[in-house]
């Protein structure tokens, strides 16, 4: 990753960030958004978005693709990386070595294959086969549960002995599996995915599956959030009315702030409002 020094980073291309970044931008700042997965967020996955004002039951993917050329039309930069790390003191700085590391044997020669870091991407490609997600974290609980949707079958492996309360919308679902006390080894087929094998009380054992999503450390740039408390239990960030977080010149927005009504129209909003407060906070003014 290169060295850029910009007024506000954005660490999300969903669309609060891509909201964000065209107010930011508005308010004369340099601003940057960085990406690790497709931009759009999920916006890309909804087929008729029928409630967001002026959409006339669009394709997301169209209104993603629209946000993104608004956002680049206004000299923003797009970058598509994974944050490995967030440091916060008298300025933030944020760095990857553009590397993210391997959970299992060969994830890297079947990246685009099968293996993805995205199910809200990727899932449609996926379904009626069988497939796997590899992880503990919320964020592959709600990978999974997506993939649960639209998929034939879902291998949950973990390396969790328990599965706690955050586990309980997953185990609803009919065609989920999990396995516990787990680790992937390794991935194998014919120029895709076809098969995986894992660790399991001390066996090795094989699935057939079509793809497997691995989120051991997929969210490596947001534990920064976990470390300064800005979390609750569920992963959500604590923000006020202006979408500060108890951390000056940090803000979030979005579906990760665990409002009561996560839409489109909502994270947009919450986008506005935080460049707001960021431009604000940047030039000194109170409110």
């Amino acid at each position: 990753m290169n060295e850029y020094q910009v007024d506000v980073a954005i660490l999300g291309a969903g669309p609060a960030g891509l909201s964000a970044a065209i107010y930011a931008a508005r308010y004369n700042l340099k601003v940057i958004v960085i990406e690790k997965a497709q931009v759009g967020g999920k916006l890309n996955v909804i087929k008729h978005l029928a409630n967001y004002p002026g959409s006339l039951e669009s394709d997301g993917a169209k209104v993603a693709l629209s946000m993104r050329q608004q956002v680049e039309g206004f000299g923003v930069e797009i970058l598509q990386e994974n944050i490995q790390d967030v440091e916060i003191a008298d300025k933030i700085i944020l760095s990857n070595d553009n590397v993210q590391k391997p959970s299992f044997a060969h994830e890297k020669d079947y990246l685009g294959k099968g293996v993805s870091y995205c199910a809200t991407c990727d899932a449609m490609f996926f379904k009626g086969k069988d497939v796997a997600v590899y992880g503990e974290n919320l964020l592959s609980i709600k990978e999974a549960l997506h993939l649960a949707h639209i998929v034939n079958h879902v291998d949950y492996i973990t390396p969790l002995s328990t599965l706690d309360a955050s586990f309980d919308d997953l185990k609803q679902c009919a065609n989920v599996t999990f396995h516990t006390d787990s680790k992937v080894v390794s991935v194998a087929g014919d120029n895709k995915v076809e098969s995986i094998d894992f660790e399991s009380n001390g066996q090795t054992k094989t699935l057939s599956v079509s793809a497997i999503f691995p989120y051991q450390d997929s969210d490596a740039s947001l534990q920064f959030l976990k470390v300064f408390g800005l979390q609750d239990a569920n992963g959500y960030i604590h923000v006020n009315e202006n979408q500060e977080t108890a951390l000056p010149g940090v803000y979030g927005a979005g579906d990760i702030c665990g409002k009561k009504l996560k839409q489109v129209v909502t994270a947009t909003s919450d986008g506005a409002i935080a460049a707001l407060s960021a431009f604000e906070y940047i030039k000194g003014i109170k409110h």
